[in-house]
This record gives structure tokens, C-alpha cells and sequence, in this order.
């Protein structure tokens, strides 16, 4: 079953598509019919969030389209500081893990 999830949830990452796309047909990891009906929900999906932010996006930022950039720098700094936030706070208790023992 996590085969179904995992070709839905590649759609959404670049590159994942096509990697995960090829490995379950070379390796036969799953019935085609399974396949494709996972296929068609994942492109259903990133297709209307594909369609839908940009619509809403460009709705947004029609008129200054410089505030879009400034939402999406800001968007990615703040992923980047989370991602290493939780790395750092992973990091802290695997040394106390290791100071206890």
C-alpha cells in the first residue's frame, strides 16, 4: 500500500516523479492497474494545485509583482531556518543521549 502513497506523494517533488515513475515500472513493484489509477489521482492533484496557485498567485501579486518575490524569498528562508532549527535541536539531544550513557 505504501507504493500508492509513494507515487502520489513523487508527483509533488522534483525529480521524484520520474525516478519513482521508472523504478516501479523496471523493478514491477506493483499491478499496472494500481499504478495507474495512483498515476492519474497524483496528476489530478498536482494539477489543480499546480493550476490553482497559479491562478491565486498571479491574482495576488497582479499589480506588484515584486511583493510575490518578496513572499517567496520569504517562504524559503523561513523552510531553511525551520529545516535547521530541527536539525540543530536533533543534533543537541542525540549529544545529551550520548553524555547520559
Amino acid at each position: 500500500m505504501r507504493g500508492f502513497y509513494l507515487i502520489i506523494i513523487a508527483r509533488f517533488i522534483p525529480g521524484g516523479r520520474t525516478a519513482v515513475t521508472f523504478s516501479c515500472g523496471y523493478l514491477r513493484a506493483m499491478p499496472w492497474r494500481r499504478f495507474i489509477l495512483a498515476d492519474v489521482i497524483a496528476a489530478t492533484l498536482w494539477g489543480t494545485y499546480a493550476a490553482l496557485l497559479g491562478y491565486i498567485g498571479g491574482k495576488q501579486f497582479e499589480d506588484a509583482p515584486w511583493k510575490g518575490l518578496l513572499a517567496a524569498f520569504a517562504v524559503a528562508v523561513g523552510v531553511s531556518l525551520l529545516v535547521e532549527l530541527v536539525r540543530w535541536l536533533r543534533r543537541r539531544r542525540l549529544e545529551a543521549d550520548a553524555d547520559s550513557v
